[in-house]
């Protein structure tokens, strides 16, 4: 084996392992590393890429009509707190990471149902420092170890499944309460401001307008 496919071999397993050693039922940095690629994905090439900042003036307009939208909610319900309620505008890479927080909870319940609690008999600081076939020699002998290794690799799997939900979403979701599922932590209002717009032109609908009623829905 070259210097190259050895190398190459070592990170693979390298990285494996570290993955297998997430700790939860999540593992939740390739759930945002997953996210935010998607989230930021070419529609026509897949590929990542940057986004542009927010525009100051847009973001405090947005602001500002939210504003305008708790007074009527509040007028109209009676429900003061409601004004309370911060509101942002956000890029699609920051949506991401407020609803993964936000779902947590959620996320971590399913996915303990799904695939029970941690798993046993399987210990990835064994394989530390070794290479791909001691490991893979490891495994094969023991049935065990290697139910234990798939068990394992349930958290990492599961944290790519909702980094792609998520980051999907984030394509085309306007406000921070698009998903009929309940969210942890303070109330905030996040509108994803790129999403918006591009909205409002391909509907022609006045950007104003839709803001507002943005704002009246979320709040």
């Amino acid at each position: 084996m070259g210097p190259d496919e050895e190398g190459l071999g070592s990170f693979g397993l390298h990285d494996l392992f570290a993955m297998l050693g997430s700790p939860g039922p999540v593992n939740w940095e390739v759930a945002r590393q997953v996210a935010a690629g998607l989230a930021t994905a070419d529609p026509e090439t897949g590929e990542p890429r940057p986004e542009p900042p927010i525009d100051p003036a847009g973001a405090a307009e947005l602001v500002d009509l939210v504003r305008i939208a708790q007074t009527h909610v509040t007028a109209v319900t009676g429900l003061a707190e409601v004004g309370a309620v911060p509101a942002r505008a956000v890029t699609r890479v920051e949506w991401t990471v407020l609803t993964l927080d936000a779902l947590r909870p959620v996320l971590e319940a399913l996915s303990t149902t799904l695939i029970g609690d941690a798993p046993q008999g399987f210990d990835p600081a064994t394989f530390r420092g070794g290479t791909a076939e001691s490991a893979a020699e490891a495994i094969g002998a023991s049935p065990e170890m290697l139910a234990g290794m798939m068990a394992a690799l349930a958290p990492t799997l599961f944290g790519v499944q909702a980094g792609s939900l998520v980051g999907l979403l984030a394509q085309h979701a306007l406000g921070q309460y698009d998903l009929p599922l309940p969210l942890a932590g303070a109330p905030q209002l996040a509108f994803i401001v790129a999403n918006i717009d591009a909205f409002a032109a391909d509907w022609s609908i006045d950007p104003r307008d839709l803001r507002l009623a943005l704002g009246l829905r979320e709040v």
